[in-house]
């Protein structure tokens, strides 16, 4: 027969410590619970406090933010579980980890992606390998018109420099850090993040890829030829997007190549970009750069062609704007153009500008390197660069190029001292009008008080431009008086 002994004083007294660690216990995980709750609540309310409020802030400090939700969660999830074990919760969490890392996830490439493609190679490869640019060059070439020969370097070079230098969590950790509403810290951030690019060093296996679609594209041209190294951003040359914000240099003997390559991936990072990016709501990963590396046509006569006025927006007419010698002048504002325009149901011209550009000298290509100036000759001077078979030949390509882009165009073109027409670049009219505007309102307003309007359409960029120049009439004469 089993005799039940009553529990001694002393197993009376454990069991009551006992218990009370137990309590202890208990409170401790439910004060940790409530901690982690309250800061759950603190990073859900940060961020539909960007959502909400459609704050300018860059992608990397949502990530940080998302990233932190996660962890509190995580912490939320054990300490409850610690207080009352119930199956289901790994997995739900699992879940919930599962649907925010696809919200905040980057866009990759493929390992096997190249580091350059050679412009017979582009056709039919992907923006996010080539950028804007170089995408509408190959585009230009598949549909037959004539393009300087070109290869690019392509998005995934740019992020191989990033990896190999080390400088990925820099770059978002100082992104992470920028307050938008400061454009003297846009500034800084800017000077620090294009410098941290410039002085990259490049991988010796993108220096040799580089080498060997130099070679490939140019042949026996290869050691003489110049080249322009161009900015080509995935969404550059967009509408509403980042023409004008980067850099190209023009001119670069192959020797060259690498250090003006460098520069123009540093480009991604200036004030005006960044502000741009973020105004516009792109994730830093959205707008990776390529760079095309396009052949220098020395011009015997440039210009650009518009597909509608570009100061009008009358679109039954073509434009076509020339000067003699390479285009730096016109882009510059140096020489005032010859503009020919032409009906566009039948090409044939209405107007022939009477003012011959007041040139008496052209920019042309220096075998030695940069540009010298050569004399017109009184043909020259007499008869302006655009004719008419030329211009109705770019009229032909400006309708081809609306085609393409689906809208108003503008062509860069020019014509070399063989005779040869090329066409160097195409954008949507739309895509550099706006960034302008832009820029010249971001420098009278202010970027802080600019990125609060949430201007959205070049209709409400131009009238928020009215309203400043009707408030403050004096702007003119006081630029005038600085200058």
């Amino acid at each position: 027969m089993h005799l039940h002994h009553p529990p001694s004083w002393w197993e009376r007294l454990a069991g009551f410590f006992n218990h009370r660690r137990k309590l202890l216990r208990a409170y401790a995980h439910f004060r940790r619970l409530l901690r982690a709750d309250h800061r759950c609540h603190q990073c859900m309310a940060a961020l539909e406090r960007v959502q909400g409020e459609d704050l300018p802030v860059d992608f990397h400090k949502v990530r940080r933010m998302a990233a932190l939700l996660e962890r509190q969660t995580e912490r939320l999830v054990k300490e409850l579980t610690a207080m009352a074990p119930r199956h289901g919760r790994a997995a739900a969490l699992n879940r919930v980890r599962r649907h925010m890392a696809q919200a905040v996830r980057a866009a990759s490439l493929s390992g096997d992606s190249p580091l350059a493609v050679s412009m017979d190679e582009a056709a039919g490869v992907a923006e996010n390998l080539l950028g804007g640019k170089a995408l509408q060059a190959a585009r230009l070439k598949e549909r037959g018109l004539s393009v300087p020969r070109f290869f690019v370097l392509t998005t995934k070079a740019f992020a191989h420099v990033l990896t190999h230098n080390g400088v990925e969590d820099e770059v978002a950790r100082r992104l992470d850090r920028l307050d938008v509403s400061s454009p003297e810290q846009i500034r800084r951030t800017a000077h620090k993040l294009c410098r941290m690019l410039e002085d990259c060093a490049l991988p010796q296996d993108l220096l040799r890829v580089m080498n060997q679609a130099h070679r490939r594209v140019f042949g026996g041209d290869a050691d003489s030829v110049f080249l322009c190294v161009r900015s080509s951003a995935v969404g550059e040359d967009r509408a509403y997007s980042f023409a004008g914000q980067y850099l190209s240099v023009l001119n670069v003997p192959a020797s060259a190549l690498p250090d003006a390559y460098r520069c123009v991936i540093a480009s991604k990072y200036t004030a005006n970009a960044i502000a741009h990016r973020i105004f516009n709501g792109y994730l830093d990963e959205e707008t990776p750069m390529a760079v095309l590396v396009m052949e220098t046509v020395n011009a015997a006569r440039s210009g650009v062609a518009y597909s509608t006025d570009p100061a009008m927006g009358d679109a039954r007419r073509l434009f076509v704007h020339g000067v003699w010698g390479m285009g730096e002048t016109l882009m510059r504002g140096e020489a005032t153009p010859h503009v020919v325009s032409l009906d566009r149901t039948s090409l044939s011209i209405l107007e022939n500008s009477p003012r011959v550009p007041k040139q008496l000298e052209k920019p042309v290509v220096d075998p030695r390197g940069g540009l010298k100036r050569r004399p017109l000759t009184s043909e020259e001077r007499r008869t302006g660069p655009v004719d008419g078979p030329l211009a109705r030949l770019l009229a032909q390509q400006l309708m081809i190029c609306e085609e393409l882009l689906s809208g108003p165009v503008d062509l860069e073109w020019a014509v070399d001292f063989q005779g040869r027409m090329f066409i160097l670049q195409a954008r949507d009219m739309a895509s550099h009008r706006l960034p302008k505007i832009m820029e010249v309102l971001g420098h009278l307003l202010g970027i802080t008080r600019l990125l609060d309007m949430h201007l959205q359409t070049e209709d409400d960029v131009l009238e928020e431009t009215a309203r400043f120049f009707t408030a403050h009439p004096d702007v003119f004469s006081r630029s005038s008086t600085v200058e």
